[in-house]
């Protein structure tokens, strides 16, 4: 069996990016303007706090299309 190193090797390039300066900058508490579509679903039944207005209304639309297909073929 190998032997594992588990020591990294820092590089040199990333020091001169990241200062005091950098690291203390803080980004302002402006408001984000973010579509209502793009919103989480506050009212979503399914239990996914992830699924956006959009997604969501993507699936009734897939669901909708899908129950179509299946109900003229019988």
């Amino acid at each position: 069996m190998a032997e594992m190193d588990s020591q990294v090797e820092a590089e040199g390039r990333l020091l001169d990016i990241v200062d005091y300066a950098w690291r203390a900058d803080v980004l302002p508490d402006d408001d984000i303007a973010v579509p209502a579509s793009e919103l989480v679903d506050p009212e979503a039944d399914d239990g996914d706090e992830r699924t956006t207005i959009k997604e969501a209304e993507s699936r009734w639309t897939d669901q909708a299309l899908t129950d179509a297909i299946f109900s003229n073929n019988t």
